[in-house]
């Protein structure tokens, strides 16, 4: 029942709600669960957008915990969330705005600069994974299995910001989303093309279809959808 609840309570609230709707008068909480690689990209524009245009809607980043999201989002305690999701209940309206891939970072200077990261230093090199899931296998151990190879992580993040700095300072490597690429590049590191065909993902953003329907909830989601789209949908990073 509860898809169905959620859509007519959708219809109610789009029959109720004000035709105007003005950011600029509108006193209200909301609360974004996501990782801190997506809050720090998100955080900076969405602020500097909100002090013009909704100065009285403060805004909670929050972690993202996809164990308990769903309950999250249906009791309001998250208004958005941004990550990657696999299947989800009808109640929960889905906009994938954009694809993410791997890259390769190391300090400088830990390869020759004419040799690059070819797989066999990939394989024989130490390896700094980035988790939220605190394992120390992820999708690129999944790839190296399938090709009949093993690579040692020696350290795991669920952090991903701090792994550009850490790498650019150490003999690590790290295979990170490329949105991570600017800070990668601001810490100095090398970027490199990963040595084997990784798997690319889709960027969401989560919200109820309630949350959805109610004007400021539109608004919220409109907005982030547009500072993803246009601040990570073409990050530059230069690849060796």
């Amino acid at each position: 029942m509860a898809p169905q609840v959620q859509d007519a309570l959708a219809s109610i609230i789009r029959l109720l709600a004000p035709v105007e709707f003005d950011p600029r008068t509108v006193e209200a909480d909301v609360s974004i669960a996501a990782a801190d690689l997506m809050i720090i990209n998100i955080a900076p524009h969405l602020m500097t957008y909100l002090h013009e245009a909704a100065p009285k809607v403060r805004v909670s980043f929050v972690p993202l915990d996809k164990r308990t999201m769903e309950q999250d989002l249906d009791d309001g305690s998250v208004t958005l969330a941004i990550g990657t999701f696999g299947r989800l209940p009808a109640r929960f309206l889905r906009k994938t705005v954009l694809q993410d891939h791997f890259i390769c970072i190391t300090r400088q200077g830990l390869f020759d600069e004419g040799e690059g990261l070819t797989l066999e230093n990939y394989i024989n090199g130490q390896h700094a994974l980035m988790t939220l899931s605190g394992d120390f296998t992820g999708a690129v151990d999944q790839a190296l299995k399938r090709l009949g190879y093993c690579r040692q992580v020696v350290m795991i993040s669920t952090q991903m910001t701090l792994l550009p700095d850490i790498v650019a300072q150490s003999n690590l490597i790290a295979t990170i989303p490329a949105a991570l690429a600017p800070f990668a590049q601001r810490a100095g590191c090398c970027i490199f093309q990963p040595p084997l065909e990784l798997p690319s993902w889709d960027i969401d953003l989560i919200q109820t279809q309630k949350s959805a329907a109610e004007p400021l909830g539109s608004f919220l989601s409109g907005i982030v959808q547009s500072i993803l789209e246009k601040h990570l949908k073409a990050f530059p990073p230069i690849i060796r």
